[in-house]
């Protein structure tokens, strides 16, 4: 009999085991800043503001646009777009945990042509304290060995769920992390 249980997938988190920390930078056209807390680099390559200059009368306020470059450790994690329209910025995830937000830009133009040199960006960083909500995934129960891979850590499951779930505790353990699009696994025979 080949009965699949099917438990439900989740992961039950308390909020206890989690903590966000935030950062606040200013950061000039071409120039860089480096987060010393986690490593994270940020570069201002490029601004676009169509803000409407002060004293002028406009049909629309306009917004302003902000590329960054983003590395960690050295290592380029991407080019992040951001955005301001009537003051207010949107959050965009830059890597697992850390959330990004342009929450203004300066100069604000007084005439036409005039745009705005440097930003100001809110990180957001939230982090596992505790490995404890990951012993606490439900997989299905079916069985199809599994071998997982991230990191130089390997880890055995008795399926893809359970595989993932074990390499994640164990790197939680060792106080790393992972991005689940970087963990690699196959089947495997016991």
């Amino acid at each position: 009999m080949n009965a699949l249980f099917t438990l439900a997938i989740g992961l039950f988190v308390s909020t206890s085991s989690f903590a966000k920390s935030s950062n606040t930078v200013t950061i000039g056209l071409g120039e860089e800043q480096v987060l010393t807390n986690n490593n994270i680099s940020l570069t201002l390559t490029k601004i676009e503001d169509s803000r409407c200059p002060r004293d002028v009368e406009c049909i629309w306020e306009g917004d302003v646009k902000a590329q960054v470059e983003v590395s960690k450790d050295n290592n380029l994690i991407g080019h992040f777009q951001f955005s301001l329209v009537n003051d207010q910025g949107e959050a965009v995830e830059i890597m697992p945990g850390v959330s990004t937000k342009l929450v203004q830009a300066m100069p604000y133009p007084q005439g036409v042509g005039e745009e705005a040199q440097e930003v100001t960006l809110n990180i957001t960083e939230t982090r596992m304290t505790s490995c404890e909500p990951l012993r606490r995934v439900f997989c299905t129960r079916e069985y199809n060995p599994t071998s997982c891979k991230a990191k130089g850590v390997i880890a055995q499951g008795t399926n893809p769920c359970t595989a993932k779930a074990e390499l994640q505790l164990n790197l939680c353990m060792a106080g790393k992390t992972v991005a689940p699009s970087k963990i690699s696994c196959e089947g495997s025979k016991f």
